[in-house]
């Protein structure tokens, strides 16, 4: 399941920042690694609160990352309707 996201993170900053007339091409996608061990530990964990007791962190500090990461893609990467958040993809 991490690996299907990690590769649609991919392809669309690989689509974002590689056009061939534009000023952007030479841009950093704007996450880190560090998003990436968090999606992987809430999905592991099944909740933000496990994810960030298991990454010896604050809830906020998860909700932030994710939610950066969220704006940086533009899209939602958890349903949060259900009671334990799931991934969109």
């Amino acid at each position: 399941m991490l690996f299907a996201i990690i590769t649609k993170i991919q392809k669309k900053y690989s689509e974002k920042f590689t056009t061939k007339h534009s000023k952007k091409s030479n841009m950093k996608p704007k996450f880190d690694l560090d998003a990436i061990i968090i999606l992987d530990a809430i999905d592991k964990h099944g909740s933000f609160a496990a994810a960030a007791e298991a990454l010896y962190r604050v809830p906020s500090s998860i909700t932030y990352a994710v939610q950066k990461l969220e704006r940086c893609m533009g899209m939602s990467l958890f349903d949060r309707k259900k009671y334990r958040p799931t991934l969109t993809m």
